[in-house]
């Protein structure tokens, strides 16, 4: 799942969002729309946080329903 499909969800802010990982709402931001792509532990962390529903992976494929 994208992550703008889980804050969507999940009925979240992008500043919501970065408080839970521990990011700033502009870093959660530039993530959604690809500018740029979360560290590797930043990733780890946004899949402990989404319970698995957002991957790594999520933020290399171009399609929301590609895995």
């Amino acid at each position: 799942m994208k992550l703008r499909s889980y804050l969507a969800a999940e009925k979240l802010s992008p500043a919501e969002f970065g408080k839970q990982v521990g990011a700033p709402g502009m870093a959660v931001r530039y993530w959604i729309r690809g500018f740029r792509t979360p560290r590797r532990d930043m990733m780890e962390r946004i899949r402990q946080v989404t319970e698995g529903q957002v991957c790594p992976q999520d933020f290399f494929s171009t399609e929301e329903g590609a895995a």
